[in-house]
């Protein structure tokens, strides 16, 4: 579903200030002037309702800097509460989707992308809309290595093995 359009960029400056050290947003307008706008809603992102509209604070942040409105907004980090700048980036449903963190809870506790098949280690992944089936291997490290291979060959920045960023 797409988002509904944001104001205009000065309409959003006098509405809100931002901190892109901290990418705390906040309100310039009253009831709520000075404080933190925007709730996390489902675990999700953090949203802002004004007038009745309700937007994603990453894309209000987009807007406010780069005058922009991409398909979606990607958390380098994976953390929809971080809103620094330097962790946002434009990106479409595909970038956004590769970017995901693995499943909470996997069977047998294997990496991201990585399946037991008949005893053995099974990798792929699929990338805007093309299928990778990357094999059987003896060990996870060899999965996971052939895995992390491809997908930084074919997704660039968007590779996202599921492991932590430090």
């Amino acid at each position: 579903r797409k988002p509904l359009p944001l104001p205009d960029r000065d309409e959003l400056h006098r509405l809100f200030a931002y901190d892109p050290e901290t990418g705390t947003l906040t309100w310039r307008v009253s009831p709520a002037k000075g404080q933190p706008a925007g709730s996390v809603a489902g675990g999700s992102c953090g949203q802002v309702k004004h007038q009745g509209r309700v937007w994603i604070c990453a894309r209000v942040i987009w807007k406010m800097v780069h005058d922009e409105e991409p398909p979606e907004i990607d958390h380098r980090d994976n953390d929809p509460s971080n809103n620094r700048l330097s962790n946002l980036r434009a990106s479409d449903r595909c970038g956004n989707v590769m970017n995901r963190r693995g499943p909470a809870s996997r069977i047998h506790d294997l990496p991201k992308n990585v399946h037991m098949m008949h005893g053995r280690y099974q990798t792929g992944f699929q990338f805007r809309g093309r299928k990778y089936r990357l094999g059987c291997y003896d060990t996870v490290e060899e999965a996971v290595a052939v895995r992390d291979a491809k997908l930084a060959e074919i997704a660039g920045e968007w590779a996202n093995t599921g492991r932590v960023a430090s």
